[in-house]
């Protein structure tokens, strides 16, 4: 096969590949061999492929890799992940072939340490790194110091790491990492960053009982913040000053200061480019009525699941003075009867009014009346200005096909407790007579939020 360029052998039953395997595939560019049983690689089992640039050994049984496995300048890519290695395989890659790497995977190992068989600084060029799921015990100062163009580290689930205080691990990294994955490293108190372009921080399953306020002004364009499964009793206030922030989540926190709503969190201007926001969680049983008058951006998006919520004024709705289009997902909270409606105006993208353009129900027990009877009438606006042939505002494809031509399955499998546990479409046609401004104050209109920030509620 002299032209060959790509090969797949991958879910196989495959031991042991022959030295020679490849003598005559010359021109292989990329080569797949996950999923196999291969516990050792001969020496020269490349020797004839000068073209080669991605190669995935991912879930077999290798303990190690020989000594210039790689001889050739240009492979860009090296999946070893879901092995046995007990060390970097850096001695594997000639100083051509480590030159040009961009791509290192060695995730679900057993590497116990960042010094064994040679230095990082020869990967010249590598720009993504994952270390996660090994033995790592402690990152030095400077470990990384010689990787110029590093943008993403993840170093997750080493559940034994050790870093230095002062930031001194990411030594080197400064202008570089862009993404950094420190999720379940044991840590209690977050190292210093000295990061200002980093966009994404991961510091989920770990022990952080709060984030100092000071971590803002060396995370500066931070634009996903993870905080997930921590020791977070309060949102914390960093938050409002990281101002490039998109998402954030804080799922699973035991965040309850004795009460059981959290309007003093979300107290002052939110950042413009936060537009989704998840609330989830049995301990949140109130929803206070200036709780997101901080929202500052014009589409948003608002998840409440698995909550203690009985019901939902338009109240709460009417102070979100910057978002003209809103989108609003209630599903699955369990003592849910009551949402009024929370459009504030009567058409999307209108200033100082919002716009309801999607709604999500199913899973509440729903009493069906007027506070609920807009849904109706909501529906018919929504086409109206959603479907059109001029659309106020633009739906993907896929979704306006559907949600333009058909009633919405949510609303078919949402059920009046009140009617019988029918289902909602059945009540609206035949139960409830209402109109527009019923469950709302008249001159308010729901808008589209979609943010993502996901908190969660412990009681």
């Amino acid at each position: 096969m002299p032209h060959l360029q790509l090969l797949d052998l991958s879910h196989n039953s495959l031991y042991e590949l022959d030295f020679d395997t490849f003598r005559n595939t010359k021109k292989l560019q990329v080569l797949f061999v996950p999923f196999n049983r291969i516990a050792e690689i001969p020496n020269d089992l490349f020797r004839f492929l000068s073209s080669l640039r991605i190669v995935d050994f991912s879930h077999n049984r290798l303990r190690s890799l020989p000594d210039n496995l790689f001889r050739e300048a240009g492979l860009e890519r090296l999946d070893v992940s879901h092995n046995l290695l007990g060390k970097l395989p850096l001695t594997s890659l000639s100083v051509a072939s480590a030159d040009t790497l961009c791509e290192l995977d060695l995730s679900w190992n057993s590497i116990s340490s960042l010094s064994h068989g040679g230095i990082l600084s020869q990967f010249k060029s590598l720009s993504w790194l994952d270390l996660s799921y090994n033995r790592l015990g402690q990152v030095d100062a400077g470990s990384f110091k010689g990787l110029p163009r590093l943008s993403s580290l993840n170093l997750g689930h080493n559940n034994q790491l050790t870093l230095e205080t002062s930031g001194l691990s990411f030594q080197g990294l400064e202008y570089t990492l862009l993404h950094l994955n420190l999720d379940n490293v044991s840590l209690s108190q977050i190292p210093t960053l000295f990061t200002p372009n980093l966009v994404t921080l991961s510091l989920a399953h770990n022990s952080l009982p709060t984030v100092s306020p000071e971590i803002a002004g060396n995370v500066s364009s931070l634009r996903h913040l993870n905080l997930d499964h921590n020791d977070l009793s309060v949102v914390p206030i960093v938050t409002h000053s990281l101002t490039e922030l998109t998402y954030l989540s804080m799922v699973a926190n035991p965040i309850s200061r004795h009460f059981d709503n959290i309007d003093d969190e979300f107290m002052g201007l939110l950042p413009s480019k936060l537009h989704n926001l998840t609330l989830t969680g049995p301990g949140l049983k109130k929803l206070g009525s200036g709780m997101f008058q901080g929202v500052n951006s014009p589409v948003f998006h608002l998840c409440l699941r698995n909550t203690s919520l009985m019901k939902i004024s338009s109240d709460i709705f009417k102070n979100m003075v910057a978002v003209r289009n809103l989108s609003v997902d209630v599903r699955n909270n369990p003592f849910l009867k009551n949402l009024q409606n929370p459009s504030t105006g009567e058409k999307p993208n209108q200033p100082k009014s919002t716009f309801l353009t999607d709604l999500k129900l199913t899973g509440g027990k729903w009493s069906c009346d007027c506070d609920l009877g807009w849904v109706e009438v909501w529906q018919r606006k929504r086409r109206q200005y959603l479907c059109g042939s001029s659309p106020s505002v633009s739906l993907p494809e896929s979704e306006f096909q559907y949600s333009c031509k058909h009633t919405s399955d949510d609303f078919r499998t949402t059920l009046c407790v009140n009617k019988n546990n029918r289902s909602l479409v059945d009540v609206l046609k035949s139960d409830i007579e209402c109109g527009w401004s019923c469950g709302s104050l008249q001159h308010f209109l729901t808008g589209l939020i979609v943010c993502p920030v996901l908190i969660n509620f412990l009681v």
